[in-house]
């Protein structure tokens, strides 16, 4: 994360552009995209745990 400050609207939609141009080149490419209707209450417990102990097992695990 380069800049930890809020992108302007323009920004914003800057990048959304991008986002959206680069999914759409994986998808052409024979990519396939999951989408699930929300997180498991498992999954957000865990993921607030990181943060929440400062963790980052999940970059040292070699």
């Amino acid at each position: 994360m380069e800049n930890l400050a809020s992108p302007s609207e323009p920004a914003k939609r800057v990048l959304r552009d991008m986002i959206e141009h680069e999914v759409q080149q994986f998808l052409d490419q024979g990519g396939k995209i999951t989408v699930f209707q929300g997180p498991s209450a498992d999954a957000a417990r865990s993921r607030g745990s990181l943060w929440l102990d400062g963790s980052d097992d999940l970059m040292d695990s070699d």
